[in-house]
């Protein structure tokens, strides 16, 4: 329940870094979890979605709080010298970072890849197929060699 997505009803979310302005903190390829807070301070580092009405706008960007203005949270990236262009209100914010999963994102691109999606369905499909085509084993039947306990004649009775 911790980890169930926002778009669950949760209060987690995932966001895959794919630049470089978060360095040494996050790397790229990290995958990040953020969880929803009630607020958030100078120094957390969140996600958020940039705006309506930018050009960029529906993207994710993690970085940490530097400040606070009118406008909403002032953010910077760690390995960056200026202040991100835009002002994410609290409602903006995905997140703050609960943990990091360091080099997720290749592998998680590999099992997003239509190659890998073609190949467990083409795999699914034959599985499906030799297990509707083979001949199913049948019932365990006694030998015609041991006769049953009933059967047993005994010779030893003399005539």
């Amino acid at each position: 329940m911790l980890l169930r997505p926002q778009a669950l009803g949760g209060t987690a979310g995932y966001v895959m870094v794919a630049g470089v302005s978060m360095q040494p903190t996050l790397e790229p390829g990290t995958l990040v979890v953020v969880v929803r807070q009630a607020s958030y301070d100078v120094g957390d580092v969140v996600a958020y979605r940039i705006a309506e009405g930018d050009v960029a706008a529906g993207s994710n960007v993690i970085h940490r709080i530097v400040g606070e203005g009118p406008a909403g949270y002032l953010t910077e990236g760690d390995n960056t010298s200026w202040q991100d262009p835009w002002h994410p209100s609290r409602s903006d914010v995905i997140g703050k970072v609960a943990f990091t999963i360091p080099g997720a994102v290749p592998m998680l691109m590999f099992l997003r890849s239509p190659l890998f999606l073609a190949s467990l369905a083409a795999g699914f499909g034959v599985y499906v197929v030799l297990g509707l085509t083979a001949p199913r084993p049948s019932r365990a039947t006694p030998s015609r060699d041991v006769p049953s306990p009933a059967t047993v004649v005994r010779s030893d009775l003399g005539a």
